[in-house]
Parts: C-alpha cells; structure tokens; sequence
C-alpha cells in the first residue's frame, strides 16, 4: 500500500523496513512462543536491522571522509610539486633539526 508524502509528492511505503528484514534478512516467523517472549525477540531482530543500517551508513561516511582526506593530500602534493617546478625551496615544509 502506498502513500503519498504530503510535502514531497513522493510514494511512501510505510512497511519497507518490515519487508527488508523478512526478505533481506531471512525473518520469516517467530521461534518462541509467549507473548513476553516474542516482544523479546522482536526487540532484537529490530535492534540487528537498526545496527545492520547505523554500520552501513558509518561505512559510507568513512568512505566520504577517507575519499575527502585523500582529495586533500593529493592537492598539497600537487601544489608542492608545482612549487618545486618553479624553483622554489620553499615546496616542501623544513625538516626540524
């Protein structure tokens, strides 16, 4: 069943997370059988989908951030390299003594 976002305009399925642990995840049915008991375990089948996307989205912002560091060391190589083709002893920073 879908939704339409009132701000957006865009569908909403309200249940995808539900969808994402059964077929993703392989949740096809309780394994205990009180009332207690499945609340435990469905408190923990929660708890692995909400860590399974907090791990994921921490690897995608470590990616950026190692992709960002990588960007920044390339340009001060470059801009010292650019230095020491014009001649300048300046390039690179002095070796403390």
């Amino acid at each position: 069943m879908y939704h339409i976002h009132p701000y957006i305009g865009q569908p909403i399925e309200p249940e995808s997370c539900f969808r994402n642990i059964k077929f993703n995840h392989g949740f096809k049915r309780f394994h205990l059988k009180s009332a207690r008991k499945t609340k435990v375990e469905w408190v923990l089948v929660s708890l692995a989908h909400n860590l399974r996307k907090y791990v994921a989205n921490k690897a995608k912002v470590r990616g950026k951030y190692a992709q960002s560091m990588i960007k920044v060391i390339e340009e001060a190589l470059l801009k010292a390299a650019v230095q020491l083709e014009k001649g300048s002893d300046r390039a690179w920073p002095a070796a403390a003594s």
